[in-house]
């Protein structure tokens, strides 16, 4: 699949947009870009369309409403963090700009899931730690992390759900995964696992 980003302008949380001959993918809509309602547009009759959410927080889903009015696809976000998508409380956008906003999933994931997309195939990596349903998506060599793992950082443990043993042991199964990845994060630059892995020093030994 070709990726492209776009990243909101408020959180500077970065949405990518994948897309093949028959399929295109969002993930993580946090806002509605020029960039993304482009893409929407251009993609929409595409045979195969799929919303993915790397975790239930308000800057990684706000955009979803206005999204699926021009982007006819299924929201897609593990069965853990499904509960958070309803809850204010949970998903912080209460916190985060003191107004309420909640969503229903149309499918939830488990760890293991694999979701093809014409000639592509993701499949899901269940990593708790910054929520309790947070999960990568892995594309051959790409992950797309979500805020567990960032370039020289990781995700932070102190909101509703996180756990920092759990965030420990789910980055300690990414740096385990054999060879090397382009991480796409949920903030911040692009990266590679074996970069992470000699740099970040919660991936060193």
């Amino acid at each position: 699949m070709n990726i492209s980003v776009t990243v909101t302008s408020y959180f500077g949380t970065n949405c990518y947009m994948l897309e093949n001959e028959s399929a295109a993918v969002v993930i993580d809509p946090g806002e509605i870009t020029p960039e993304l309602m482009l893409f929407a547009k251009e993609n929409n009759e595409k045979r195969q369309k799929a919303i993915l959410l790397t975790h239930c927080h308000f800057d990684h889903i706000a955009g979803i409403n206005e999204l699926k009015k021009v982007f006819n696809a299924d929201v897609f976000i593990s069965a853990a963090d499904a509960e958070g998508l309803n809850n204010p409380n949970i998903n912080v956008s209460r916190y985060l700009t003191g107004n309420s906003f909640s969503l229903t999933a149309d499918k939830q994931l488990n760890d293991g899931d694999v979701l093809t997309f014409g000639k592509d195939r993701i499949t899901v990596l269940m990593t708790p730690g910054h929520t309790k349903g947070s999960a990568c998506f892995i594309m051959g060599d790409v992950i797309f992390s979500g805020d567990t793992l960032f370039k020289m950082n990781i995700g932070r443990y102190d909101l509703p759900t996180a756990n920092a043993k759990e965030l420990l042991m789910s980055l300690k199964r990414i740096k385990n995964l054999s060879g090397d990845y382009t991480v796409y994060s949920g903030h911040g630059d692009v990266t590679t696992l074996e970069f992470e892995r000699q740099n970040n020093f919660y991936l060193k030994d």
